[in-house]
This record gives C-alpha cells, structure tokens and sequence, in this order.
C-alpha cells in the first residue's frame, strides 16, 4: 500500500505486467482524475488476457464459467470451450459486418452466451453495450438510438419465477421506434422454428457451425472504448459512461484479485445482472482475468424454493459470495431453517455491495451464513 501511495507510476507498471501486451506503453499515466489516460501508447486485448493467455497453462481445462438456471439447466465451459466459443462468434460478428469501434448492443439475461457475446466484442475491437432483460422496450430503443447502434444480439426469452419472459417482442417493439440497427442476432433456446423472420435476423445456432473456431485477438490501443455502460444524468436524462481498455482491464484484475483474496482454486459468485458494472467487473472480466472459476445463476433467491442461493452454494461449493443488502435483507426473513438444510461451509469470503448494510442484516449474514468465520 504504501509504495502505491508513494511511487504510483512504478506500482501500476509493475501491476499491469502481470498481463499480457502486445506492444508495451510509453507512459503509464498522463493528466489527473477522470482526463487521465492510463498506460498511454501501450496496446493489449481484454479478451486475449482473459482466455489465451490462460491456454498454456494447467488452467486450459478448468472451469471458467458454472452455470444454472432456475429451471435445474445447467453448464461448465472450461477456459478452453470458453476460448472456442468466443472465436466463433467473433466470427459471426465479422462475418454480418461489425468492425472495430462499432456499438453492440447485449439485450440477453444472464446466460453463458451473453458472456460470449461480451468477449467476441472486446476479441474484435467492437464497443459492446449490455442493457438489462428487465428493461422495457422503450428503454432498450433510447439506448439503440442514443449509440446508434447497427448490431443487437438477443435471446427469445429468459427465465424469471417459472416465467418465460420473452424477450424478442421487446426487441421487435423497440426496432420499430429506432431505425440504425442493421442486423439481429437470436440465441434461440426454444426447440421451435428456427427460421428468421426477416431479412436482419440471424439466428445464433444456424451460424455458429459455418464459422472457424479461431480468430486472432486484435491489439487495441489503451485508450480504445471497451463497453458502454448507461447512467442516469442530473435532469434524468441518459449518460452513456465509456470505459477503455488499459486501464479498466488493469484495476478489474487488480481489484478482484485483492479484494476478493481469490486463489487458484476459488469459486465465486457475484450475484448480479451482468448488465451491472458489479456484473461486468466481478461476474466476468475480474474473476476470467484471474484464471479462477466465475458461478452465473439465472433466476431469484427464492425459486422455486427460499432455500435455492444456499443448495447451489452447497452444490458447487462455492468459496466467495458477493451480495447486495437488499436481497440479504430478503433472504433473512425466511428464517434460519432454510440456511441450516445445506452444508455452506465451503464459504470463505462474503461481499457486501451496492449500499450500506445495517448491522443486524450484517450480523445474520456473518453469523448464519458465515459461520463467524467469514
């Protein structure tokens, strides 16, 4: 700590050479606080430090992502079959056009293939944008048009309490108040027709076995936007926050690293919408970027039972839960006989983000969920 506090430039050179560059900076940091540029001159690739540089290593056939639905639907990608997918839908993204600098929008829920879609772009240099399921129709149109954006990429529907909450018409409705989007790209994960319904959609599974497996990362300068992330401005207008590459990528992998004190074994859960920046920093980039395995849950805490968060901790045991007060505040008016059907010991590390906590919300937490030893 102190020496980042007394030699700031050396500490952050020294951190961000623990990842891989294609061409190294000139400087590390020019100008203060938010018009500053990090590690200027240097050029890297998010995707590449997340997955190729992995490969080598023990770390190929490792998990990298777990994943459950409420439904019981559930899948492992390794580093590897992570790496592979990747590829190949960076190739369908270059094959329907995209190119480096251009807006992709991410309307999809928390599945394995957004995250897929998330790392194709930054593979390919294209900015992506992940906008949350939740969100309306209308809201998804202001962002299309605020970017205006050429690329959407969607699923049919997601799952939410035993729904199938379709997401496709919310798509459709958007597209008829915005006019800059070219193509659609449908994860389909219905069993029924799979033709597309008009000339700009392109169906996920039709394509994904036309195209290589292999696409080169593309090195990017530091300063090349990464994603789009949409905040509310003073008058409630939409703010569309850019984040770049270098510096993001060096303080999500530093952050997680330390924060979360992961180790080469861990597994962690950052419950979030991937829409979320807690979703893109400790769901995705921090965890892949570390080399550990990251758990995505597709649902909420009390589907189909109150006890669902607990049995999957219990399932995978999971090492380091990441959580907001409000859903915590949820879980403890269950009560305790739901906690104390399932083995959680091989929790270790319990998060708190997003707000302040009240400390008998954090007491239950520490002492029921964490065992005092969290």
């Amino acid at each position: 700590y102190d020496f980042s506090v007394a030699d700031k430039e050396r500490f952050w050179s020294g951190e961000a050479r623990e990842l891989h560059w294609f061409n190294l900076w000139k400087e590390v940091k020019q100008g203060k606080a938010f018009n500053s540029k990090w590690f200027v001159g240097g050029k890297t690739n998010l995707s590449y430090n997340c997955l190729d540089r992995h490969l080598p290593t023990e770390k190929r056939n490792k998990a990298a992502i777990i994943w459950e639905s409420e439904s019981g639907e559930s899948k492992i990608l390794t580093y590897q079959l992570l790496f592979t997918q990747v590829c190949k839908f960076a190739n369908i993204l270059k094959k329907f056009g995209v190119q480096k600098g251009d807006y992709v929008i991410i309307y999809m829920g928390v599945i394995p293939e957004a995250v897929v879609a998330m790392l194709a772009c930054n593979r390919i240099g294209a900015v992506h944008s992940v906008v949350s399921g939740d969100l309306s129709s209308h809201a998804l149109s202001e962002r299309i048009n605020n970017l205006s954006c050429k690329y959407l990429i969607t699923q049919d529907y997601v799952l939410k309490k035993g729904n199938q909450v379709n997401l496709k018409n919310k798509v459709d409705s958007a597209l008829q108040n915005s006019t800059s989007v070219e193509k659609v790209i449908v994860f389909k994960r219905s069993n029924g027709e799979t033709k597309s319904v008009s000339e700009k959609e392109i169906i996920w599974q039709n394509e994904i076995d036309k195209v290589p497996d292999d696409c080169e990362a593309v090195p990017l300068p530091s300063q090349h936007p990464l994603f789009s992330m949409f905040t509310n401005g003073p008058k409630g207008d939409l703010v569309n926050i850019l984040h770049l590459t270098g510096g993001y990528m060096v303080q999500s992998y530093l952050t997680a690293k330390w924060i979360f004190d992961l180790k080469g074994n861990d597994i962690i859960w950052s419950v979030s919408d991937i829409s979320w920046i807690s979703g893109h920093s400790y769901s995705i980039y921090g965890p892949l970027l570390n080399g550990v395995t990251t758990f995505l849950y597709e649902g909420v805490p009390i589907y189909p039972e109150p006890d669902r968060y607990w049995q999957l901790i219990s399932k995978y045991r999971i090492n380091i839960l990441y959580i907001n007060p409000t859903t915590i505040r949820a879980l403890l008016k269950l009560g305790n006989e739901w906690v104390f059907k399932h083995d959680i010991s091989s929790l270790r590390l319990l998060g708190i983000k997003g707000e302040t906590i009240k400390k008998d919300t954090w007491l239950w937490l520490y002492e029921n969920i964490g065992k005092r030893k969290c």
